[in-house]
This record gives structure tokens, sequence and C-alpha cells, in this order.
């Protein structure tokens, strides 16, 4: 959150708030300080993020056999949900799923 504003988190509050069984837990955390990802083509942006997440500490009773939601504001090569996802399923999730409201394209995207 560099932009000092967690527009996701706002965003799935929203969604929360109009789902039953449905919470939001603030579970992922940046371990790594990586270089800021606009600037990266794609497969930078890959490498850039990797290993970048761990899940907080007291976290995995929140993630372990649960249905997981990704939920991010825009998503442009898709490494930084990619790599989330892969801390959730690593640390006992039964399915991720990612939302994201927009997607921007790169130059070199393959769509």
């Amino acid at each position: 959150m560099k932009r000092g504003f967690n527009h996701a988190e706002l965003i799935a509050q929203i969604i929360a708030g109009s789902l039953k069984n449905t919470r939001v837990v603030d579970i992922l955390n940046r371990c790594v300080d990586t270089p800021t990802q606009h600037d990266l083509d794609r497969a930078k942006r890959f490498e850039n993020i990797k290993n970048a997440f761990s899940l907080k500490k007291n976290s995995q009773q929140f993630v372990r056999g649960k249905d997981m939601v990704l939920i991010d504001d825009i998503v442009t090569s898709g490494a930084t949900l990619l790599e989330t996802s892969k801390v959730l399923y690593l640390s006992g999730a039964r399915s991720v799923a990612c939302l994201t409201l927009s997607r921007k394209l790169l130059d070199d995207s393959p769509l």
C-alpha cells in the first residue's frame, strides 16, 4: 500500500457487506521491499515480486481449508495476484479466486 490509501480494502469491505458469511481479513504481509512495478515490463514484474509476500503471524486460522478471494483495484501483469495466491495455497487455502475492477495492458502483453 505505497499509495497511502488501500483501494482494495475499501472495495473488499463494500463487497463483503453485501454477502453472507463473508469477512475481510488483512492477512498478507509484504516481506520484501520491492521496487515499484510501474516501469517494469511483464517478465521483470514477475521476477521483481517473486517471494515478496508472506502470511501474517497468527493468520493461518483464516486460510486453512477456506475459500479465499483476493481483491485488487487494477491488474496489469497478474504477478502480484499470482504471488499472493501462492502464499494462500501454501498456507492451506482450499481455493483462491482473484477479483479486480480493471485491467491495464502492458505494451508486451500477450492479449
